[in-house]
């Protein structure tokens, strides 16, 4: 038994979900933001 590995690899693997989990919304504010600014120049508002 090691427990300070099974430490380190539960946080690892935690941190993993964690991001996993993050990753849509990172997307979707990336997404909105591109749109965003698409409809600002598509209209011209400065």
């Amino acid at each position: 038994m090691m427990p300070n590995n099974e430490n380190e690899i539960f946080y690892i693997v935690g941190a993993i979900l964690t991001i996993l989990v993050n990753v849509p919304e990172i997307i979707r504010q990336i997404n909105i933001n591109l749109k965003f600014n698409e409809s600002i120049k598509h209209h011209k508002i400065l």
